[in-house]
């Protein structure tokens, strides 16, 4: 227990200051003084005036000074001391214990233990262990200004974590407002940019309980109650605008195409295709008609600006709600719809910033709100009043400014995660709202030839990088987050500069980049990357399909809309991109396989139905092919390949309706002991570790030369996949991996696998179930639900079983796999895996190698496979395989 505080403690008691104690005024803060107050926690009594959520208790082995006892809260509990009722100044001092405990994963985003202040309107100002990408938690504190819900407003203390007691001191100043001390050391706060205008209690927090927790320790709290305020918290003055009065004159102008100039609508349809517009929406249009009504009665204007503050609400109302509103008046001609989607625009206009914060107008908030925006003035042009029109248009052509300059050019500073990046998702939704906005507003009046020519070089950029396969190395769900952005910009172009962007391979290919990563049935998607169901607005798609009058996708997409429904949300998009010309088309006729070289994916089946069967394969450098030839030819700068994993030579497997070899999700941390490859040493694949990858540096800058493809082809019934990985690990050589479909049959896996030293090698394949079928033939059964895959590894190494728990999860939540996991030391080895996804349930697999060339043998039912594999001459040669079925050749 600590001695109290004097309410004028800080005062040098000389001869002179004594005399200053006549008049209790000669303190500042004397007037309005309240009796001091503290709390030992040696009994109950302690508590009487504390309100107590969860595990909050008195712990008598961890008194501060070895005598009594201190208040232990353990994850989830709280404690709150209101103090009066009123908020003003004083002082706190408190003792804490830090155990030292630290998250698994200190850049994932969560709170630790706080302590600290509570202000009357239940505003906290707290201390505590605070983990995020930007913070380093496990090794300082930060502050947390918070309304106990949301805990993100943060400032960095600088103050160090050490295990152990230390005092901590609040001081709330009358007129300069709050500071604090850890063991006498001052922390680095900011009053100012808080919203703590003074204390009335104290707020005791425990850990969130997310991973591996924490239990806070507090004793010895002892308070001084100050005066009112005499000033609250000033924010500094706006800086100076980042966008320029006026713009320069463009090098190289750009016009609109005659015919839309002075017309409106013009961006995705002009006025003469609405009558079919119209007719359209009434007949095989309907069900998007009605979806699009089923949403109306939420499309109303907001009544905040909570869109400012907020990403997800500016997309609810800027992407979502306004062109759904005003659609609906195109369509029908409804009165309401007008006047709702005025409404929508009454409030932008009264809105100076459509995002504050970091981002200032130019985060994918203000983008998303552009966006909506941008189409309702192109959409109901000829129904607004002329000085409204007037005035939207200097609006939209300001916020389109703002975002070009604050977020392109990246005048409003901070990370550029996205800006040197053309693949980024985040760029693809701000490039929608610049391009919408800006190809809305030019020729209607001045000031826009100069945004209007840096607006055509951003989206020929960002066209130009798209790689001709269709595919997203950020996962197969994961590209719904940004193409439909995508299409709107370059639909927009095409339509009013007389670009051909739609025409590219990209779109020509993106439908079944979609199609193939989904597993038969529909129901479930192959993963990979940064994955986390199949996503939604998947509409675009019928956009790039009518581009290419490809009916057989169509279908295909229509099947997919039928047992996913959500995945086609919003019917505005698909009133505007359905082609219903496209017909007698079917999923059947869509090829089994496919291969994606940019992000080097094999994908096969047997068919679409749920109790077909499928398998996937990759093998790339994060960012896929086209993305690291752009960074190589920048001298390896930074890309943005935050949602790609450590998966080199990584293998799913889909039968009988589930998934059975399976990967990892949206992971929290991205690890390679959640994928279906090799560790090495107990390590995964460079990179690894992190919430977000990041691009290798140094001398693995040059990600194209650790994870590539070697071969791939398809003769018959036989598909062949070949990866080499081994740049991707320190202490390999080689890791090369065969994927070998046999339909019908089998799905063989072939790993040659070598290193200049023995090093400690574990095998993994996880899925919802791994059983050990029969340990000394490594027979082994995954598992999921009904559905099961036996299947059997052979090696010309002794490799020891067992099955462990899996490190896969979804945003932070394990997902409970089970993992086989196959060990030994060796320098070299090869191995092979023979599975049996179509239930044959009698497949034997022989492996006999002899120097460079392995026979292997796998019989079944009255047949018997022979294959030949001689392994490659080198790391960038692929391996020779052969098949003979019973004597004839069948694979070679």
């Amino acid at each position: 227990m600590v001695s109290k505080l004097s309410p004028c403690a800080w005062l040098t008691f000389s001869v002179a200051s004594l005399l200053a104690l006549v008049s209790l005024a000669s303190c500042s803060w004397a007037q309005g003084e309240q009796p001091d107050k503290s709390a030992d926690f040696n009994d109950a009594k302690s508590l009487a005036s504390w309100k107590i959520t969860g595990d909050a208790t008195l712990d008598a082995a961890k008194d501060r000074q070895g005598v009594g006892s201190a208040l232990r809260l353990a994850p989830n509990a709280s404690a709150l001391w209101t103090l009066r009722p009123a908020d003003g100044a004083g002082r706190v001092e408190m003792w804490v214990y830090d155990d030292g405990t630290v998250a698994i994963n200190p850049k994932e985003r969560r709170t630790g233990p706080r302590w600290g202040l509570l202000q009357s309107d239940g505003r906290v100002l707290v201390v505590g262990a605070l983990y995020a990408p930007y913070l380093g938690g496990d090794k300082t504190y930060a502050t947390a200004d918070s309304d106990q819900k949301m805990w993100g407003e943060v400032q960095y203390t600088a103050l160090p974590r050490q295990a152990g007691w230390h005092r901590w001191v609040f001081d709330f100043d009358p007129d300069k407002g709050l500071s604090f001390t850890q063991d006498g050391k001052p922390g680095r706060f900011n009053w100012n940019l808080s919203k703590i205008k003074g204390f009335n209690g104290i707020a005791l927090f425990g850990d969130s309980a997310q991973g591996r927790s924490q239990t806070l320790w507090v004793d010895d709290v002892s308070v001084t109650l100050g005066g009112a305020m005499k000033n609250v918290p000033t924010a500094p003055p706006p800086a100076a605008p980042v966008e320029p009065a006026t713009d320069p004159r463009p090098q190289n102008p750009i016009n609109l195409l005659p015919a839309q100039r002075a017309q409106h609508p013009r961006l995705l349809f002009n006025a003469a295709q609405i009558p079919a517009m119209r007719a359209f929406a009434v007949a095989d249009g309907k069900p998007y008609l009605d979806q699009l009504k089923a949403y109306l009665p939420s499309a109303i204007a907001p009544q905040d600006t909570k869109f400012a503050s907020d990403d997800t609400e500016a997309q609810r109302q800027g992407f979502w709600r306004l062109p759904t509103v005003a659609l609906d008046y195109v369509l029908t001609g409804n009165p309401q719809s007008l006047t709702r989607s005025h409404e929508f625009l009454d409030k932008l206009l009264a809105t100076d910033h459509w995002q504050i914060g970091g981002e200032q107008d130019s985060g994918m908030g203000a983008a998303n709100m552009l966006t909506g925006a941008a189409l309702a003035y192109d959409w109901l042009y000829n129904d607004l009043e002329p000085d409204f029109r007037a005035k939207f248009r200097q609006k939209l052509l300001l916020q389109a400014r703002r975002l070009y300059y604050r977020g392109h050019l990246n005048g409003g500073g901070g990370i550029a995660y996205w800006q040197n990046d053309p693949q980024n998702n985040h760029r693809w939704h701000r490039d929608a709202g610049l391009a919408l906005a800006v190809l809305a507003v030019a020729d209607d009046g001045p000031e826009d030839d100069w945004i209007l020519a840096e607006t055509n070089k951003e989206l020929a950029y960002i066209a130009r990088w798209l790689p001709a396969d269709g595919s997203s190395h950020e996962g197969s769900g994961y590209i719904t987050f940004g193409a439909p952005y995508l299409v709107l910009a370059l639909q927009a172009s095409d339509r009013c500069l007389g670009t051909s962007y739609l025409k590219q391979d990209f779109f020509k290919n993106v439908a079944s980049f979609r199609m193939q990563t989904l597993a038969p049935g529909l129901k479930e998607v192959l993963n990979f990357a940064d994955s986390d169901g199949v996503g939604f607005i998947h509409n675009y798609l019928f956009q790039t399909v009518s581009q290419y009058h490809e009916p057989d996708l169509q279908a295909a997409l229509l099947d997919f809309a039928n047992v996913q429904p959500k995945a086609f949300t919003y019917g505005w998009f698909s009133l505007l991109w359905f082609d219903a010309t496209l017909k007698g088309g079917s999923i059947d006729n869509l090829p089994h396989s496919q291969f994606f070289e940019d992000v080097g994916l094999g994908i096969v089946r047997d068919g679409w139905k749920q109790n077909n069967v499928a398998a996937l394969f990759k093998c790339a450098p994060y960012g896929g092919l086209t993305l690291n030839q752009f960074r190589n030819e920048k001298n390896f700068a930074y890309i943005n390949v935050a949602h790609d994993d450590p998966d080199a030579n990584m293998f799913v497997l889909y039968a009988n309706g589930a998934l059975l070899a399976d990967d990892d999700r949206y992971a929290n941390r991205k690890l390679t002991s959640s994928h279906n490859t090799i560790l090495v040493n107990g390590k995964g694949q460079k990179g690894e570790g992190q919430q977000w990858t990041q691009p290798l540096k140094g001398p693995d800058a040059d990600m194209t030369k650790l994870a590539f493809i070697t071969a791939q082809s398809q003769q018959g019934d036989v598909f062949r996949i070949e990866g080499e990985a081994g740049g991707m690990y320190n202490g390999l050589q080689r890791f090369r991996r065969d994927m070998l479909w046999v339909k019908g049959r089998y799905v063989l896996l072939l790993d040659d696998i070598r290193s200049a030293k023995a090093n400690d090698l574990t095998w993994l394949m996880q899925g919802v179930g791994v059983q050990i079928v029969d340990a000394p033939a490594n027979r082994f059964r995954l598992q999921n639900g009904a559905s099961s895959c036996d299947f059997q590894v052979a090696s010309d190494a002794t490799w020891n079983a067992k099955i462990g728990l899996s490190t896969s999860e979804n945003r932070g939540k394990p997902l409970g796999y089970q993992q086989l996991q196959l060990t030994t030391n060796a320098a070299q080895t090869r191995v092979a895996a023979l599975f049996d996804p179509w239930g044959h349930k009698n497949l034997t697999l022989q492996f006999q190698p002899n120097g460079a060339t392995t026979k292997i043998f796998v019989k079944g039912d009255g047949w018997q496979d022979e294959w030949t594999w001689n392994t490659a001459p080198t790391d960038k040669d692929p391996a020779s395989l052969s098949l003979n079925r019973d004597g004839k050749p069948i694979f070679k």
